[in-house]
């Protein structure tokens, strides 16, 4: 069986918007990885990791290779006025921020937090970056990617929310606008960081890792704005670290939040203070699709 992407809403791709992702490289993650079980003190780069964990030889592993919409590609299309079908409710503002060996993580300290999906409600467990984004479109990857990670209400499936993040003032914007257009564009996207303050308070709260850190900004606001911007891939995926668990419903944004070329920077410097990095990058390599189905909205 071919692996099949059906779409569900036509919103076109504009050409330029992929001039601000870079090309995705070190397939093998070879300069980075995680120590083989608790004791061991060798470490498994992400090709081998399942050798030290079985699940991670799965076959519905994340992250993945999503496929931008093209005749090309034989897009099965549907309904064309569908909406992804996830609503965000709650107004969390404090978590509680940690170092692990490949991230930092903030864990939200109560339950306010919530994604509704028909008769289910998910509450926000915590949220993690990864420096190059972990999932890609048409094979070119993005500065960095947030995930939010949630837990079914009264249940133990998890719903993994996915959001891109592009730096704003790409020199790249020269190679497909005029000048005027480029200037443009660039205003356009700086007002675009000035209304998303979320990003700019969760990295300003790194220095304070290990405590408790407000964070200003909505988070159903921010999901909200940010799911109906673009384009959003649903498939069944995994943790996209060790254990690698699989049962993962994964909802991927393609519309990012930008960033300044030196906010990323120091985000990324930051992380380089961490064990299970290569300088700040800690993406593990697209996975096969296999014979999963890729549903974008």
């Amino acid at each position: 069986m071919k692996p099949q992407i059906s779409l569900i809403a036509v919103v076109s791709l504009a050409v330029c918007a992929l001039s601000s992702r870079v090309t995705a490289d070190d397939p093998q993650g070879t300069k980075w990885g995680y120590k083989d079980g608790a004791k061991s003190t060798s470490v498994l780069p992400p090709a081998k990791w399942g050798q030290g964990y079985s699940d991670c030889g799965g076959k519905n592993q994340s992250p993945i290779d999503l496929r931008a919409i093209s005749p090309a590609k034989q897009v099965e299309i549907s309904d064309s006025k569908k909406k992804a079908p996830l609503a965000f409710s709650g107004d969390c503002s404090s978590f509680g921020l940690k170092a692990l060996e490949d991230t930092f993580k903030w864990e939200a300290t109560n339950a306010t937090c919530k994604v509704h999906k028909g008769d289910k409600a998910y509450e926000l467990l915590q949220f993690h970056m990864h420096m190059p984004s972990e999932h890609t479109v048409d094979g070119e990857s993005f500065a960095a990617e947030a995930h939010f990670v949630h837990q079914e209400i009264g249940g133990t499936n998890l719903l993994v929310i996915g959001m891109f993040m592009s730096e704003a003032e790409s020199k790249q914007h020269r190679n497909c606008y005029t000048k005027d257009q480029a200037k443009q564009a660039k205003q356009q996207q700086r007002q675009l960081v000035q209304l998303h303050p979320w990003l700019e308070a969760v990295w300003n709260s790194v220095p304070s890792v290990n405590s408790t850190v407000q964070v200003s900004h909505s988070y159903a606001a921010l999901l909200t704005e940010k799911m109906g911007e673009g384009s959003v891939f649903n498939y069944p995926g995994s943790l996209t670290t060790p254990p690698c668990s699989e049962g993962v419903d994964w909802w991927v944004m393609q519309s990012p939040v930008y960033a300044s070329k030196a906010a990323l920077e120091t985000f990324k410097q930051q992380l380089a203070t961490l064990e299970a990095t290569d300088g700040g990058k800690g993406a593990r390599p697209v996975q096969p699709l296999n014979d999963r189905q890729v549903i974008v909205y």
